[in-house]
């Protein structure tokens, strides 16, 4: 009996420890967004990071990588989307990423605020503990051989039409509902340039794209946060996705 009651506590032990190490759909999403290239998608993935304080290794080592590969960036969007990747590894907690930040800080040749928040990142954690990035870590090059397949989402679990999509969902519910979108894609509106629109909102909306169901439009709810919810749901069986 005790020879058998060990052996299910063995089997258990395992299902678990392989249950968590799946992905969630929102982590999955933040990867997608954080591999896209795009600046916009980059700085919102960092974003979701940021205001949950931290996300799964995976996540998190997909945002360093993404630090390290665009560093030199001048642009004033790039620098903006890095510089919230800092302030997202800074408020993680993970010590691994100490190093990573501290170098970009005391580089003089690299953009100005990018260093100042890497410097506050690095502050916050608070010196290295463990192995440092990029050590044994998957790097943006090594994933990005294949974009396509880099941004195409892996279904998992039984997720429900977009159909079921209603006005006002946020992001997330949208997500666990529905799982990760084929494509997604954000952009301002002309709201954003309105003078004295102090509200802010709607002033910028992401699009969900799914493969053989429609759209999904979200919009920010105001200009003091980062909120977006469901805007508008469009049908359409024949959505490429893209």
């Amino acid at each position: 009996m005790k020879f058998f009651t060990f052996i299910i506590g063995l089997l258990a032990a395992v299902w678990l420890g392989s249950a968590s190490a799946a992905l969630s759909a929102g982590a999955e999403y933040n990867i997608q967004l954080l591999r896209s290239g795009n600046p916009v998608q980059i700085r919102s993935a960092a974003e979701n990071i940021y205001h949950q304080r931290g996300a799964a290794p995976a996540v998190l080592d997909t945002l360093a990588g993404i630090i390290l590969q665009h560093k030199h960036e001048q642009g004033r969007t790039y620098v903006d989307a890095l510089s919230w990747g800092c302030k997202a590894l800074g408020i993680s907690g993970q010590k691994r990423y100490y190093t990573l930040m501290k170098n970009i800080a005391d580089n003089g040749q690299l953009n100005g605020k990018l260093r100042k928040y890497c410097g506050r990142g690095a502050s916050d954690l608070g010196g290295p503990a463990g192995e440092q990035y990029p050590n044994g870590a998957i790097t943006p090059a090594q994933s990005a051989q294949n974009p396509r397949t880099a941004q195409t989402p892996v279904p998992r679990g039984n997720y429900k039409p977009i159909s079921v999509v209603k006005p006002g969902m946020s992001m997330q519910e949208v997500e666990a509902l529905c799982g990760p979108p084929t494509s997604s894609h954000s952009y301002q509106t002309g709201k954003a340039w309105i003078p004295f629109h102090f509200k802010g909102n709607d002033d910028y909306r992401t699009q969900f794209k799914y493969k053989g169901q429609g759209s999904v439009t979200f919009s920010n709810t105001s200009a003091y946060t980062s909120g977006m919810r469901v805007k508008e749901v469009h049908l359409n069986p024949n959505a490429s996705g893209y």
